[in-house]
């Protein structure tokens, strides 16, 4: 992925279009879907923030996630090497699978310093969406714990989410 830096920021930045990316990229993202998660797993065994964040960006981009990122992500939700949390429950909540509420549920108390300014607990509220866009009993369960919190912002998301669960 580190080789591909100078590339993937021109396709970012606008500098250059998607077909344009496709042709010099050596591999096809629209058909290729593995390349992707695999670099995900290796910049997550090698601890490399940046190249979390342009894996995410091109998995963003040609629409690569399916469930097979489900347990990279969630592993990557809980990491806290990298800055780029808030990205994931995005991703989860619409891959809706119920292998990842246990990482959202941990996620919604996690302590990172880049985020000790958000008094409105993005990222938990993200992976409270996520947990009721996944809505099985295990999400329900999590989110009438967290409806119970102490934090009265955390407590109102779960609320929101478990009454439009009824």
């Amino acid at each position: 992925m580190k080789q591909y830096e100078s590339l993937i920021l021109d396709l970012i930045s606008g500098q250059m279009s998607d077909e344009e990316f496709l042709r010099k990229f050596p591999v096809d993202l629209k058909e290729n879907k593995i390349f992707i998660l695999e670099r995900l797993q290796e910049v997550y065994t090698s601890r490399n923030a940046d190249l979390v964040e342009y894996a995410l960006m091109l998995g963003f981009r040609f629409h690569s996630f399916t469930c097979a990122f489900s347990e990279v992500l969630a592993n990557l939700l809980l990491a806290n090497w990298h800055t780029t949390h808030e990205d994931i429950p995005r991703i989860l909540e619409g891959l809706r699978d119920s292998r990842t509420v246990n990482a959202l549920y941990e996620a919604c108390g996690l302590k990172l310093k880049y985020l000790a300014y958000d008094d409105n607990f993005g990222l938990a509220r993200k992976c409270i969406y996520a947990l009721g866009a996944i809505g099985s009993e295990e999400a329900t369960e999590k989110l009438m714990l967290l409806s119970r919190s102490p934090n009265k912002v955390i407590q109102g998301f779960a609320d929101r989410q478990l009454k439009a669960l009824c």
